[in-house]
């Protein structure tokens, strides 16, 4: 079974909305502003690790076109701050070359028999990803129940099938922010390694209490501490993501929103 975490929230002009429901219609798109946001009880986002992706377990938005995400900045690598941790939101990647698999071919893969519930990959359901048509301008693709996938006209929204399921990354300038934080390296030889981040230095990662399937293919890519941690070379690290959201959600609300709102504003002023 696919790990999964609740943090965070769809806004749309500033209001927020339950995941998964169809996108108002407009007749001017620039009026519509979709971003993600704070967590708002009863209405987080689940998301699914699966491959080393971390995905949104479903279209946050139906009934939307491409044009309307690339008008709120949400097609490559948009910064948006949520409860305190500035992320970098994007659609699915393709494959990098001809003979690469894509992104969501990857992530169905590691769902297995598990897709359909966990990623709700009901057939006739597609979401937008990032990539272009090579010979159309104005088509673009989007991926389903399937790994092979659709292209479609950007700027058609007439089908409640076609959405928007962002997937979330932590830019590598932020990963000493989450000194102190149990986190999960995703490794670039396909470990899932859990545990308490101590350190983020110019050449390794290091997790305390390390939990999680630890192979070490190659004698340079991590090493086994005698406290029960790993220490692992960055070059070897795919992906670093926080692994208490939903405990940092928890504290949240339990404070004030004015400290509420002093966690979210401090890492906007120093996004880097």
């Amino acid at each position: 079974m696919l790990r999964k975490q609740k943090f965070g929230t769809v806004y749309i002009n500033g209001a927020p909305v339950d995941p998964g429901i169809a996108c108002p219609a407009v007749t001017d798109i620039t009026k519509l502003k979709i971003e993600l946001g704070d967590t708002v009880p009863k209405k987080e986002i689940t998301w699914v690790l699966a491959g080393n992706s971390l995905v949104a377990d479903r279209n946050l938005l139906r009934g939307i076109s491409w044009n309307t995400l690339y008008h709120n900045d949400l097609i490559l690598a948009h910064r948006q701050p949520i409860d305190g941790q500035m992320w970098e939101t994007r659609l699915l990647w393709g494959g990098r070359t001809k003979t690469t698999a894509s992104e969501w071919a990857i992530i169905l893969a590691d769902a297995g028999d598990d897709a359909p519930v966990d990623l709700h990959t009901e057939e006739g359901v597609w979401s937008w990803g990032s990539a272009m048509d090579e010979s159309l301008d104005n088509i673009r693709v989007a991926w389903g129940s399937i790994t092979n996938p659709r292209r479609i006209h950007y700027d058609r929204a007439d089908s409640a099938q076609w959405g928007w399921r962002p997937v979330l990354e932590l830019p590598e300038a932020r990963w000493p922010w989450l000194v102190g934080r149990h986190s999960v390296v995703c490794t670039t030889w396909g470990d899932r390694i859990f545990g308490d981040l101590e350190e983020v230095s110019e050449y390794d990662l290091i997790l305390g209490n390390a939990k999680g399937g630890i192979t070490l293919p190659d004698p340079n890519s991590a090493r086994l501490l005698q406290d029960g941690g790993v220490a692992i070379n960055r070059d070897y690290v795919g992906r670093l993501y926080p692994w208490d959201m939903e405990s940092m959600t928890h504290r949240l609300e339990r404070r004030g929103f004015a400290e509420r709102q002093t966690l979210i504003d401090y890492p906007q002023r120093l996004a880097i």
